[in-house]
């Protein structure tokens, strides 16, 4: 059974965190980064997830929130207050996913920026790639917002757009964003009811305990000559407790072409963010 512990206290580094927890361990202190792994792993012992909050978010008193890859990997360590614990499975579930996308101030910090100009990326190294998006049938899997399916729409008006997502209350969100595509709510490890020219699935692989059974799902819903697009964080420098799986751009590659169906072209590599990994899997007609 999961448990929650949430320490409503200023700290300003993992030594201060040993304070609070009253977690005096020799040898330990002068060298941080033995310490924040032997912090990690005391509490992993117990089956819970040490995650940082950033100091300019506000939570109340017994509030749990989690928060995106992007927010913890661009704040230091000097700019977090609470610490959070929790399981990672439970992190991933689809009543954790309706709460995070069911509060209005979590989702405008969700979508700053730097995520939409990730989808950007996303979609400019399809095409270089010579992926076409025009007059296709395309698919979002873990779709979120709607907003990567809102971008493809705005420069591609021709396509036909349809997501899937496993919360409801993101859908609820992606409806609005873009009103003229197909929403339905269904679990990634379910096969897809009909064939797409395009899949994308971007940033989700990481957050499942059996991604293979989902990359082939995935891959089923392809039509013949269709293409599948997907994106993970870049394992080397993923530093988000709430995610399973972890890939460096060599490990990825090796798990795309292992998975790839035969016959097809598989190509990876980094984002030009670099802090995320891309794959292209190409099937034949």
């Amino acid at each position: 059974m999961s448990k929650t512990v949430i320490f409503m206290a200023q700290v300003k580094s993992y030594q201060s965190l040993i304070e609070v927890c009253s977690l005096k361990i020799d040898g330990i202190l002068s060298k941080p980064p033995l310490m924040k792994k032997t912090i990690k792993r005391i509490f992993s012992i117990f089956g819970l997830e040490l995650r940082r909050v950033p100091k300019h978010v506000k939570i109340e008193d017994n509030e749990q929130r989690p928060i995106t890859h992007r927010e913890t990997s661009k704040t230091s360590i000097d700019e977090y207050k609470v610490f959070e614990i929790n399981s990672p499975i439970e992190h991933n579930t689809e009543n954790r996913m309706n709460d995070f996308f069911s509060d209005a101030k979590i989702i405008e910090q969700y979508l700053v920026p730097s995520r939409l100009e990730f989808y950007r990326s996303v979609i400019a190294t399809a095409q270089q790639n010579d992926v076409t998006f025009y007059r296709k049938s395309i698919v979002d899997v873990g779709c979120g917002t709607g907003h990567l399916l809102s971008f493809l729409s705005e420069n591609f008006p021709e396509s036909n757009y349809s997501g899937i997502d496993f919360s409801e209350a993101a859908l609820l969100i992606a409806k609005k964003t873009l009103p003229t595509a197909v929403f339905k709510k269904a679990n990634i490890y379910e096969k897809l009811n009909e064939k797409f020219d395009i899949v994308i699935c971007t940033e989700v692989l990481e957050h499942l305990t059996n991604p293979d059974s989902a990359l082939l799902n995935l891959l089923e819903g392809l039509k013949p000559g269709g293409v599948c697009i997907l994106s993970v964080p870049n394992g080397r420098i993923d530093n988000y407790d709430g995610h399973i799986n972890f890939w460096s751009p060599e490990s990825w590659k090796i798990y795309i072409e292992r998975h790839a169906p035969e016959g097809s072209i598989a190509i990876s590599g980094e984002l030009g963010n670099q802090t995320d990994l891309f794959a292209i899997v190409k099937t034949w007609l």
